[in-house]
């Protein structure tokens, strides 16, 4: 949560963000979001529709590129997790799950529930 962000951290991240906005400058109109909200309160809300401007496909190495970085930076170095919706592609079923445990349990689950793995994302499962 908000109280567990690294203030030099989240500079570093400005700094890199002011960086690739000046070497692309068409990715002005981009943003970094710090989702670091109690997803219970988001719960309660109704569901809004958020629409991204995205027009200039030639910057998807470097926005790419730039992602990372942040990531590194942001991300505790131990107990790394992430949100499964939200994810980059390429984290573990267990950064994904929580545990060893939870992706077995889901396993299990998927294999009653979706045996033909029809809803994968980026983690398959089975």
């Amino acid at each position: 949560m908000l109280k567990d962000l690294d203030g030099k951290a989240v500079r570093a991240c400005w700094n890199d963000y002011s960086s690739f906005v000046k070497a692309n400058p068409s990715a002005n109109e981009s943003a970094v979001v710090f989702q670091v909200y109690d997803v219970t309160k988001l719960l309660e809300l109704e569901s809004l529709g958020v629409v991204a401007k995205y027009e200039d496909a030639h910057l998807d190495a470097a926005a790419s590129e730039f992602v990372d970085e942040t990531l590194d930076l942001l991300t505790p170095k131990e107990g790394k997790n992430v949100y499964c919706n939200i994810s980059r592609g390429g984290e573990t079923l267990e950064e994904l799950f929580g545990s060893a445990e939870r992706v077995e349990r889901l396993r299990e689950i998927k294999k009653t529930w979706d045996s033909a793995n029809q809803f994968k994302g980026f983690a398959s499962l089975l």
